[in-house]
């Protein structure tokens, strides 16, 4: 049974050990099954993460602004586009966030962990609208990459969904992705994949993560 006391996070390696061994993050994960573009230039992988941590470090503190004050924080000049955009976007549909930037576990039938990551935040609808239902609780990720991934960002969001309900909390089954740019944003709602499949696809990519050949044969057989 997992114990989180035993799990520890270096965040300056972004590396995570449990019980002193090095466990694979969701990300890593998704990097088997959705593997990155190696033809592109290193430099551009670093500048588009080094902007995406600053997109994502502004949403934080927005969110948390809005989750300490209940209220949405000040919109001026020095406010980025693409704060601006993700205001816009969460006044378009009623939503509220509820929870931003934390660390969840997911864990396999028996409970022992098979990752672990950090969901982007949770946010809460306030009015039935086209997309979402009343006092219903979605789980989104945001990405600023020039292109979008539909089927990566829908799988990365069902695992922090199942973990997340595995903490104990009450997700909608969908989830979403948001695209966030200076000149363009936009919400990709996923449909929900079925927690015993999720479970059973993240296992099957632990198993090559440790260097097993088992999975080999299997992981055709999921598609997200």
């Amino acid at each position: 049974m997992f114990d989180k006391s035993q799990f520890s996070y270096n965040a300056e390696t972004h590396l995570g050990f449990y019980k002193g061994k090095l466990v694979p993050s969701t990300t890593q994960l998704l990097e088997l099954f959705y593997p990155i573009n190696n033809k592109i230039k290193k430099e551009i992988l670093k500048k588009a993460a080094d902007r995406g941590t600053l997109v994502h470090n502004n949403i934080e503190d927005f969110n948390n602004y809005f989750i300490t004050n209940q209220r949405f924080p000040p919109i001026d000049n020095d406010t980025s586009k693409e704060i601006k955009n993700y205001y816009s976007l969460l006044k378009a549909y009623d939503l509220r966030p509820i929870y931003a930037e934390q660390m969840i576990f997911l864990l396999d039938e028996n409970g022992e962990l098979i990752c672990y990551g950090h969901y982007d935040f949770v946010l809460e609808c306030m009015k039935t609208n086209e997309l979402f239902n009343c006092l219903e609780c979605y789980l989104f990720d945001a990405k600023t990459t020039s292109t979008f991934d539909k089927k990566k960002t829908k799988l990365q969001t069902q695992i922090y969904r199942v973990a997340c309900n595995q903490l104990g909390l009450d997700l909608n089954g969908k989830t979403c992705g948001m695209w966030l740019r200076e000149d363009n944003a936009n919400i990709y709602p996923f449909e929900e994949i079925e927690d015993k499949k999720v479970i059973a696809l993240c296992k099957v990519l632990r198993e090559q993560w440790n260097g097993n050949n088992n999975w080999k044969n299997r992981q055709d057989n999921f598609n997200t």
